[in-house]
């Protein structure tokens, strides 16, 4: 049987990581979750419809003593590994060393395209 407090207090942990490692916002981990999209990938998608579904149940003590606890163990688990290691200044970081690369990447095409066409006209 799962212990309800131990449950909503790694809801509770679950959430905050959200917010810290993804800047997520929401009232609840299914609007957390909704807000997430393409951020997370599917199986972690499901692993929160799992936790969620368990949330639903958990309100009623007759209905949570029959929830999959080892499901909702590695939905807990499997949350967890992955958002552990998410850092957001190195995403944001990831994200200007892409865009720089991608801009220097057209710079360096639309030089040689200008320094052909110069070269075809017979100027250099």
């Amino acid at each position: 049987m799962i212990n309800a407090d131990q449950f909503h207090q790694r809801v509770a942990e679950l959430e905050q990581m959200l917010q810290e490692r993804l800047g997520l916002r929401g009232k609840t981990l299914a609007g957390r979750l909704k807000k997430a999209g393409r951020r997370l990938p599917r199986r972690f998608h499901k692993a929160g419809r799992v936790i969620t579904g368990a949330q639903v149940v958990m309100a009623n003590p007759r209905l949570a003593r029959l929830q999959n606890q080892s499901a909702i163990e590695a939905a807990f688990a499997e949350m967890s590994a992955y958002l552990k290691p998410l850092n957001r200044r190195d995403q944001r970081k990831g994200f200007a060393l892409g865009l720089a690369r991608e801009l220097m990447i057209r710079l360096i095409l639309l030089a040689v395209a200008l320094l052909a066409i110069l070269r075809w006209q017979g100027i250099v």
